[in-house]
């Protein structure tokens, strides 16, 4: 369906001008990330900064979506390629967090920063400063994110072995979610609470110890017994 929105968002482009034109051409790339075409999605937006945007928008987008796929890549890098570029997306946005879209762009350059950082504490530092000023923005969209961060403090909570954190994150995620509206990402939230019960369940069989001892004495590292990818 991606490729099929990709072909939709170049029509749209077509008979655009300036910045109009290149930001639906952002769009499309980041269709094209999305269905692992990385190469053309950098073309798309080698296009994008060869016409030199001067708005606000298209230049914060440049930036995010070129953050996003080099994130993705498999190199020791990458990660603080993709910290300084969301960095310049969430500076070209900083003084704008109640307009939006403006908004809504910062708080995900900022989301995206936290997930190129080093630590754990770390990206725990940064989608909290992300979630206190998406719940002070006056744009919706960046309020919208509130469900999406603390779904990722969750995901970090697990990958270090803090199980009850992570659920009690989920449990609040779900929460935010329904209360914005957010359907995917109380789905979302809703089945890694579940995932992570199967395998507290699981493990209680395997070594007949009751939940609380399985999470104290059986802390697995992400990965292990089948584990999902949590930082998708």
């Amino acid at each position: 369906m991606s490729q099929e929105r990709v072909q939709e968002l170049l029509q749209i482009a077509e008979p655009l001008q300036g910045d109009e034109r290149l930001v639906v051409l952002t769009f499309a790339a980041r269709e094209w990330g999305k269905v692992g075409e990385v190469g053309r999605a950098h073309e798309l937006l080698d296009r994008v900064a060869a016409e030199n945007p001067t708005g606000i928008e298209a230049r914060a987008r440049l930036s995010l979506e070129r953050a996003w796929l080099v994130l993705d890549e498999d190199s020791d890098t990458a990660p603080d390629r993709a910290a300084d570029l969301a960095r310049e997306a969430a500076g070209i946005t900083a003084s704008h967090l109640d307009t939006t879209p403006l908004g809504g762009l910062h708080i995900e350059a900022l989301r995206l920063r936290a997930r190129a950082a080093d630590t754990a504490d770390e990206q725990i530092a940064s989608l909290r400063k992300a979630i206190a000023l998406c719940q002070s923005s006056k744009d919706p969209e960046a309020r919208a994110w509130e469900p999406r961060l603390l779904i990722d403090i969750a995901r970090v909570d697990y990958q270090v072995q803090r199980i009850a954190l992570a659920r009690q994150r989920l449990d609040e995620a779900m929460e935010s979610a329904r209360r914005t509206g957010d359907e995917p990402a109380a789905h979302e939230a809703a089945r890694l609470q579940a995932w992570i019960q199967d395998q507290l369940d699981e493990l209680a069989r395997a070594h007949q110890m009751d939940e609380q001892e399985t999470v104290a004495r059986l802390r697995l590292p992400a990965g292990e017994r089948g584990a999902p990818d949590l930082n998708s």
